[in-house]
């Protein structure tokens, strides 16, 4: 990075040049001395943010206002606004949409269940792109099926009070499980619900059918109980 730099400031000075530089600046690892060369270096920055919301149609082909909004608002939650994950999780979804209109369920259940794989897709495949799973990090959710609008701050406090392990003048370390529930889960009118086999899909990259219609009749009967 030091030698690009400094060969792009030789032909600036030297040759009298304008660069235009076009980078990632997520990406570079040395941001101490990448900033302190920038200072010196470059005049102007551009951010380019895409605008998803005017991208959308175009890139899905898609005017359902509903999968629209479920996809767009939790990509803000994220604060990702990546095209290439916007396809990824468009891709998937033609995947698992068709499954769900094969299932012998009501109309009513069909549009709920439409609206929970959907917005696991959207949830799950922000932060694949966003961290990886290494370690299984985004898996520390699987244990957990549901969300309810949670305030995991509250949660986490209580319980380390009930434990006599808090200490008000310290903070509570905030693990992905809370991150993730107080990004995407609190006050999300659609409750949360983990598929095995949609995880798989995202991850992988293959479909289990046979897994899908159990996790998807695990859904039904857990819903027939409430």
């Amino acid at each position: 990075m030091t030698n690009v730099l400094g060969f792009i400031n030789f032909i600036s000075e030297h040759e009298n040049q304008k660069i235009i530089i076009i980078g990632n600046e997520d990406e570079i690892n040395d941001k101490g001395d990448y900033h302190k060369i920038k200072e010196k270096l470059i005049r102007y920055t551009v951010q380019f943010v895409p605008d998803i919301n005017k991208l959308f149609d175009l890139i899905t082909g898609s005017s359902l206002d509903d999968e629209k909004s479920i996809i767009l608002k939790n990509l803000e939650k994220g604060d990702h606004y990546n095209l290439r994950t916007l396809r990824f999780i468009w891709d998937n979804w033609q995947i698992i949409k068709p499954k769900i209109s094969q299932l012998n369920i009501s109309d009513e259940m069909r549009s709920e269940i439409v609206r929970k794989a959907l917005f696991f897709i959207v949830c799950y495949a922000i932060e694949l792109k966003k961290k990886g799973n290494k370690d299984g990090l985004i898996d520390t959710i699987k244990d957990v099926t549901v969300f309810d609008g949670l305030d995991f701050e509250t949660s986490n406090f209580l319980e380390n009070l009930e434990n006599n392990e808090a200490n008000v003048n310290e903070p509570v370390n905030e693990t992905f499980r809370d991150y993730f529930g107080k990004t995407y889960l609190s006050g999300s009118e659609i409750l949360y619900n983990y598929f095995d086999s949609i995880r798989d899909l995202l991850v992988k990259g293959a479909l289990n059918d046979q897994r899908l219609k159990k996790d998807f009749d695990e859904w039904n009967e857990e819903k027939k109980t409430i």
